[in-house]
């Protein structure tokens, strides 16, 4: 993900077929706060619904979150 952002950033928010970038306005943000940290950060890449049983759970309230906002799963 660290090398989208500077690809993404690079190219204007827009990926390298030349469509906008998608949620960029989490992405920027996640940009912002990136360049405020100190230390390294570093991106692990977690399968999903393999039972891990955070990212499980994460995506329980996902869908949650989505109904509660009205939009259709």
């Amino acid at each position: 993900a660290s090398t989208w952002l500077k690809d993404w950033k690079r190219r204007g928010w827009l990926t390298s077929d030349g469509k906008p970038v998608e949620n960029v306005d989490l992405w920027q943000m996640i940009n912002q706060e990136m360049q405020m940290r100190r230390g390294e950060t570093e991106w692990i890449h977690v399968p999903s619904h393999v039972g891990i049983p955070g990212n499980e759970e994460a995506d329980v309230l996902a869908d949650q979150g989505v109904l509660l906002h009205g939009v259709q799963l």
